[in-house]
């Protein structure tokens, strides 16, 4: 999947240009969101915080 200009970030109520692809996996299911910088950071906390918990 590529972003487009055109594309906006996938949090709701945020309408900034989305730079960054994340994929996450969940119920063994992995699902790709487009984020924007500020969004993209918070998902990768939250990514390295599930991981710490699963150890």
């Amino acid at each position: 999947m590529n972003i487009t200009p055109a594309t906006i970030c996938d949090i709701r109520d945020c309408t900034d240009p989305a730079t960054h692809l994340a994929e996450s996996e969940w119920q063994n299911r992995t699902d790709t969101y487009t984020y924007c910088p500020a969004h993209y950071r918070a998902f990768l906390t939250t990514e390295r915080s599930l991981a710490a918990l699963d150890c």
